[in-house]
């Protein structure tokens, strides 16, 4: 087969570069330029509440808690976001989900690892000591979506921080929360999740980032961190130290509850 002449690839290159350009941007324009156009900046990681994620208002609470979840018994230690559920993030967060745009949840993916990364150095947390679980979707729902857009983000975030991407979780088909009311959503995921158990064996990390899309009720977080907080005492760890668990959500919505 005759060898291609030495300046083929770059007219290739050349022609699917300007396709792009003429054609996906229509659909996909790059985060950077979508953020930019929106005057969107990164918030830095005091505006919302490390315990829930929830924002910080003028009746915020010390760094114990805020008004949202003073009361609340919550599965995780910290929480991680990178910004509300609304404008531009809702829109990327949509369109990473629906419009199955992986390379948009791996770039959005990456700027939420760099406030996982401000948060770990405000733990002086190793990154090699650090798990990031993406929350999973069932088999068949990927079958139905093509693209598991929480493990795109996650993997983002590894990228980042150095963290691991570990996928230690399963699911169970069910209904998706959207099809549910929100008083019926924390029924809808109990018991849904199960730990990969060869997961746990060897060394583990010191903390485990449990990782979702998008946080409304929170209920799947919180029955994704329970399963694994069950399933770690369930198994016998010896003298090996029990990982602590953080939440994370590319996207916080405002009326998110903290149960």
């Amino acid at each position: 087969m005759a060898a291609d002449p030495p300046n083929a690839h770059n007219r290739i290159g050349t022609a699917l570069l300007e396709i792009e350009r003429t054609w996906l941007g229509f659909t996909s324009p790059p985060l950077s330029s979508r953020l930019r156009d929106a005057g969107w900046n990164p918030e830095p990681l005091a505006a919302s509440c490390s315990r829930c994620g929830a924002s910080r208002g003028p009746n915020t609470a010390a760094s114990d808690g805020c008004t949202e979840c003073l009361d609340a018994r919550l599965p995780w230690k910290r929480f991680v976001r990178l910004g509300t559920y609304h404008g531009v993030l809702g829109e990327v967060a949509r369109d990473i989900k629906f419009n199955r745009f992986r390379s948009l949840g791996v770039a959005a993916g990456r700027l939420l690892g760099e406030q996982l990364k401000q948060a770990m150095e405000e733990s002086r947390l190793d990154p090699n000591t650090v798990w990031i679980v993406p929350v999973p979707m069932s088999r068949l729902r990927y079958l139905e979506r093509g693209i598991d857009h929480t493990l795109a983000i996650t993997r983002g975030a590894a990228a980042v921080t150095g963290a691991r991407c570990v996928r230690l979780l399963t699911r169970r088909h069910g209904p998706t929360q959207l099809a549910v009311v929100p008083s019926e959503r924390a029924g809808n995921v109990r018991g849904v999740f199960r730990v990969r158990e060869r997961g746990l064996r060897g060394d583990l990390p010191k903390v485990i980032v449990v990782m979702d899309d998008v946080r409304t009720s929170g209920a799947t977080l919180v029955s994704a961190c329970r399963t694994i907080r069950k399933s770690l005492s369930r198994n016998t760890l010896g003298e090996r130290r029990r990982p602590d668990l953080w939440g994370m959500s590319l996207a916080v919505s405002d009326r998110a509850s903290s149960s």
